[in-house]
C-alpha cells in the first residue's frame, strides 16, 4: 500500500523504519531491488494513501524478475480506463503485473461514488476489454491479461475466486483450519470445471527473525514497544464493520452479520474474543499470525519495520529454505504467470476468460505454439 502505514500499526515510529519516505520514488525502487536480491544471498492508518499503480513502472525499470500484484477495487473503477492502465503496465513490466481483485465494503465511499451494487459482470467486461485492447490489430497479438489474484472467504467470494482467480490469499491461525480452506478451494475449483492446481494459494504470515532465537525475541520485544495496539484495533474495527469501542477490554464481542471481510468477521462466530485478545493476537498490528502449515503454495509476507523486516527474511530465512529445497535458487523466465505456473504467458483453456479469445484457430494455435516454445527455451 502506497502509504505510511498499512497493517503494521505504529511501527512507522521505529527509528529504523523508513516508510515515512513513502512519497519518495527511490524508497520504492530501492525496495524493489531489495526484494529481487533474495536469490543472492497520532496514528497513520492507511492515510494518506496514494495510487500504488503509479509506482510500478519505476520499480519494474530497476528489476528484471520481480512480479507486481496491485490491489484495485472494482467498485470504483471504470472498465475501459482500468483495462487501458493495466495493459500499459503489462507492456512496461514485460508481463510481470498482477491484479488483486477486490470490491469495497465501506458504505460512505460507496455513497460518494453513487454505486449501489457491483456485480461480477463488471469484472467480465474488464476481461473482455483486456482481450480487445491486447489482440486488436496485426502487430499486437498474443498479449496477456494480468495474473488474477483474489482474497475472499465469503460464499460469494469463494464462488468468484474459484471460477476466476489464479492466486488466492487466505488467512488462518491453525494448520488444520488452513488445510480445510485449501481443500475447499480446490474442491470448488473442480466444481467450476477447472484444474485445482491452476489456483495457487498463499497464506499471510508475519516473521520476526535474527541470528539466534534469543536475538529474534529481543527484536520482537523492541518492535512491540513501538507498535500501537489501539490503532490496530481501530483498523480491525473497520475491517469487520463493527464499532469495537462499545465493548470493554475483557468483554466478549458478539458475532454480527456485516458487509465486511468475512474471514475476519467469522472469528467472532467461532470463538469468544475480547478487545484484549485482539490486541494480544495482533501484537505488531497485522492480522497475520506466526504459523507454518502444509498444503499452501506460498506466503503473503507482511512487513513490520520497513525495509528491515524484508532484509532479515532474505538474509536469515531464504537461505535455510533453499537448503531444504523449499525455495527457488534461480528465476524462471518469461511473464509473472509463467514464473508461477510454468505453463506459458496466457490464461489456460480451462479459465472462463478463454471464451473471450479470438475463435480463429490459426491465431489460437500460434499462441499455444509460442507458449510451448518459451517453456522449452
Amino acid at each position: 500500500m502506497n502509504s505510511v502505514g498499512h497493517i503494521n500499526h505504529g511501527l512507522w515510529t521505529h527509528p529504523r523504519d523508513e516508510s515515512h519516505r513513502f512519497n519518495e520514488l527511490n524508497y520504492w525502487t530501492d525496495l524493489a531491488k531489495t526484494l529481487e536480491q533474495d536469490l543472492t544471498l497520532k496514528e497513520s492508518i492507511q492515510l494518506p494513501s496514494h495510487d500504488p499503480s503509479t509506482l510500478i513502472s519505476a520499480m519494474a525499470a530497476v528489476t528484471q524478475n520481480l512480479g507486481f500484484g496491485v490491489t484495485v477495487n472494482l467498485s470504483y473503477e471504470t472498465p475501459y480506463q482500468f483495462a487501458r492502465r493495466f495493459a500499459s503496465l503489462d507492456h512496461l513490466t514485460q508481463g510481470r503485473i498482477g491484479w488483486n481483485i477486490v470490491t469495497g465494503f465501506g458504505k460512505v465511499l460507496g455513497k460518494m461514488m453513487q454505486y449501489k451494487k457491483i456485480s461480477k459482470s463488471v469484472f467480465l467486461l474488464i476481461l473482455k476489454k483486456f482481450i480487445k485492447l491486447t489482440i486488436k490489430g496485426a502487430f499486437i497479438k498474443a498479449k496477456r491479461t494480468p495474473v488474477l489474484f483474489q482474497a475472499g472467504a465469503s460464499p460469494r467470494g469463494l464462488a468468484f475466486s474459484t471460477r476466476h482467480a489464479e492466486c488466492v490469499f487466505i488467512g488462518g491461525d491453525q494448520p488444520a483450519k488452513i488445510k480445510q480452506q485449501v481443500d475447499k478451494i480446490r474442491e470448488l475449483a473442480v466444481q467450476q470445471g477447472r484444474n485445482p492446481e491452476d489456483i495457487k494459494i498463499f497464506v499471510g504470515i508475519t516473521v520476526v527473525t535474527a541470528e539466534t532465537d534469543e536475538l529474534a525475541q529481543e527484536k520482537l520485544a523492541e518492535y512491540a514497544r513501538y507498535a500501537s495496539p489501539e490503532a490496530g484495533l481501530a483498523h480491525f474495527s473497520s475491517s469487520v464493520g463493527i464499532d469495537l469501542s462499545k465493548y470493554a477490554d475483557d468483554e466478549a464481542i458478539p458475532y454480527q452479520q456485516t458487509n465486511s471481510i468475512a474471514s475476519v468477521n467469522n472469528k467472532f462466530k467461532e470463538n469468544q474474543i475480547t478487545p484484549n485478545d485482539l490486541k494480544a493476537q495482533h501484537q505488531l498490528g497485522g492480522r497475520y499470525p506466526l504459523i507454518v502449515g502444509s498444503g499452501i503454495d506460498g506466503f503473503n509476507l507482511t512487513r513490520t519495520v520497513a525495509p528491515e523486516s524484508h532484509h532479515d527474511f532474505i538474509h536469515f530465512v531464504i537461505p535455510e529454505l533453499q537448503q531444504r529445497g523449499r525455495f527457488k535458487t534461480k528465476y524462471e523466465s518469461g511473464s509473472l504467470r509463467n514464473k508461477i505456473f510454468k505453463q506459458g504467458d496466457h490464461l489456460t483453456q480451462q479459465h472462463p476468460a478463454a471464451d473471450f479469445r479470438c475463435q480463429n484457430s490459426n491465431y489460437n494455435n500460434s499462441i499455444e505454439t509460442a507458449d510451448r516454445q518459451k517453456q522449452t527455451a
